[in-house]
């Protein structure tokens, strides 16, 4: 059975998040996000277009997981998919990245008190497994 998460981040990491996407860590679970190409693209669009572009890209997903580093909370693409997410009603989960032990997390998580997990594959693998985002 495969997952479908929805994966948001800073620019800035990407290349570690698309390294831990395409690991074989998690082989039922398909992972779908903006890369900067992506975003490059579509940032010259107005702020609507931009919000319905995410909503298209997360449409088949359940659950979202924002990879956090010290830069993550000041994103406003990170932002934009997590209000999404919200809207949407997906759950989520917020993993800071390799290496990170403390960082902010971003709005509206903040203030929301969702909990930042330690980075931790299995345990990943294990809260994706949880919920409910099966798409067969």
């Amino acid at each position: 059975m495969t997952k479908s998460v929805f994966v948001s981040f800073d620019t800035e990491d990407e290349p570690e998040v698309l390294a831990m996407r395409l690991s074989s860590l998690f082989p039922d679970v398909e992972f779908d996000c903006f890369k900067a190409s992506d975003r490059e693209a579509i940032s010259i669009q107005d702020e609507a277009t931009i919000r319905q572009k995410i909503r298209e890209r997360m449409a088949h997903t359940d659950l979202t997981v924002c990879f956090v580093s010290p830069v993550t909370h000041q994103s406003h693409w990170v932002k934009r998919e997590i209000e999404e997410s919200l809207e949407k009603g997906s759950e989520l989960i917020a993993m800071a990245l390799k290496g990170i032990t403390r960082a902010a997390l971003p709005e509206p998580m903040r203030t929301r008190r969702y909990p930042l997990y330690p980075w931790n594959p299995s345990g990943l693998l294990q809260l994706t497994s949880q919920r409910n985002t099966d798409t067969s």
